[in-house]
C-alpha cells in the first residue's frame, strides 16, 4: 500500500524514494529490464544500524534468532548491496517518466524481483517440521487489546494469548469451566469492530456452517485485526466434526470474507495423524505416544532418498530438483493434517 502510495505522489511531481526494507528485501534481486527505475547506493555506518536492529527483541526470531546471526545477515546484505563496502539502496522514479503512470503502468512495476534459488538440503527441514505438533504461538503476531479465543474449550491458549499481549476473552458454546462467555461462532455477542484478534483453533470442523463464523471474525475485528488458527484437512473424523477445509478453499474462504496477508503453513503430517488417531482409539495405553515417531521412522528415511536423488540428478544436470521442491514446500500442505492460518482484516471492504 504504501509502494502504491508513493508512485502517486511520484507521478503528481513529489520527489519520493522508496527504500529496500530489511529483511524482506533479503530475498530479492534487482530488475536488469529496462525500467523507469534509478538505484541510489549509500554507505552507513555498521554500528547504529546493528544496535536499532537489535531492539526489535520481539522479531529477533525472524531476524536470524539471534543478535550475533542478525549482525552477520546484515553485513552480507549491506555488503552486497554497495560491493565494497556496507551499503544501503533505495530507488526513485525517473523524472521522465514518473507523469506517466496511467499510460505506462508495466514500465513503473516494483524493480526488484523475487529471488528463487535452487532448492537444497537445507530445505528438507520444512518437511522434517510436519512430524510434530504445533501451536498457537507460531501464528499469533505479538500485539494488544481483546483477543477472542472462539472454542476455547479449558482455555489451554489463553497463557499463550497474554504472553502475546493480549487480554484473553474465551467463548464456547459448551459447558466450558473457563469460557467468559457462552454464545455459538455464528452469531457473536460483540460490538462490530470491538475486538484485535481473534483465535479459532480447530474449531470450524465442528460447525455445520464455518462460513458464518468466517463472517462474524470480520465483523468483530478492527480494521488490521488479526484472525489466526488451525482447521483439520486430512484428520480423520472425530467426535461431531463436519467440515475438513483444504489449503485452498481456506484461502478462499478469508480473501471473501475481507481479509489479506494471509499466510497458510501446514501442521502436522496427516500420515502422522491418522496413525495418532488410529492408535488412540485402540485404547492401547500409551500407544498413542509411538505415533508420530513410527510415522517418523517410516516415511522420512524414503522422503530422504528421494530428496537426495533428486538432488543428485540436478548436480549432474539431469534434472532441475523438482521433486526437491515438492517434497520441501508443496508436499508438507498437500498432506497436511491440520491446517494453520494467520490473516489480517482489512481497512477498507
Amino acid at each position: 500500500m504504501l509502494f502504491e502510495i508513493g508512485l502517486e505522489f511520484s507521478a503528481a511531481g513529489r520527489k519520493v524514494r522508496f527504500y529496500e526494507d530489511y529483511p524482506y528485501a533479503e530475498d530479492y534481486d534487482p530488475d536488469h529490464r529496462e525500467l523507469n527505475w534509478l538505484p541510489q547506493t549509500v554507505s552507513i555506518t555498521f554500528e547504529p544500524k546493528l544496535k536499532a536492529s537489535s531492539a526489535y527483541a520481539t522479531q529477533m526470531r525472524g531476524l536470524g534468532g539471534s543478535v550475533r546471526n542478525l549482525e552477520k545477515r546484515l553485513r552480507m546484505y549491506g555488503s552486497a548491496v554497495d560491493g565494497r563496502s556496507l551499503g544501503e539502496r533505495y530507488w526513485e522514479v525517473l523524472p521522465a517518466d514518473s507523469t506517466a503512470l496511467n499510460g505506462q503502468q508495466e514500465k513503473l512495476d516494483c524493480p526488484l524481483v523475487l529471488r528463487n534459488p535452487k532448492p537444497g538440503f537445507r530445505d528438507f527441514k520444512k518437511l522434517l517440521k510436519t512430524f510434530r505438533w504445533h501451536d498457537l504461538e507460531e501464528v499469533l503476531p505479538v500485539g494488544g487489546g481483546d483477543c477472542l479465543d472462539l472454542g476455547c474449550g479449558s482455555g489451554r491458549h489463553k497463557p499463550i494469548i497474554e504472553s502475546s499481549g493480549y487480554t484473553w476473552l474465551g467463548l464456547d458454546r459448551g459447558d466450558s469451566k473457563a469460557a467468559n462467555l457462552r454464545s455459538e461462532a455464528a452469531a457473536l455477542p460483540f460490538q462490530s469492530g470491538s475486538m484485535a484478534a481473534v483465535v479459532a483453533w480447530q474449531v470450524f470442523e465442528y460447525l455445520e456452517s464455518p462460513e458464518s463464523a468466517f463472517a462474524e471474525a470480520t465483523r468483530v475485528l478492527e480494521p488490521g485485526g488479526v484472525f489466526c488458527g488451525s482447521v483439520s484437512f486430512l484428520e480423520p473424523v472425530h467426535g461431531r466434526t463436519y467440515f475438513n477445509l483444504s489449503p485452498l478453499i481456506l484461502e478462499k474462504l478469508l480473501a471473501r470474507h475481507g481479509f489479506m496477508d494471509i499466510e497458510i503453513k501446514p501442521g502436522l503430517n496427516g500420515f502422522a495423524l491418522m496413525l495418532w488417531t488410529w492408535l488412540r482409539r485402540s485404547k492401547i495405553p500409551v500407544a498413542d505416544r509411538l505415533a508420530l515417531p513410527m510415522a517418523f521412522t517410516m516415511l522420512a528415511p524414503v522422503a530422504a532418498l528421494i530428496f537426495f536423488g533428486s538432488w543428485l540428478a540436478q548436480c549432474l544436470g539431469f534434472g532441475g530438483g523438482h521433486t526437491m521442491e515438492w517434497l520441501s514446500k508443496k508436499s508438507p500442505l498437500e498432506f497436511a493434517g491440520h491446517v494453520m492460518f494467520s490473516a489480517r482484516k482489512r481497512a477498507r471492504t
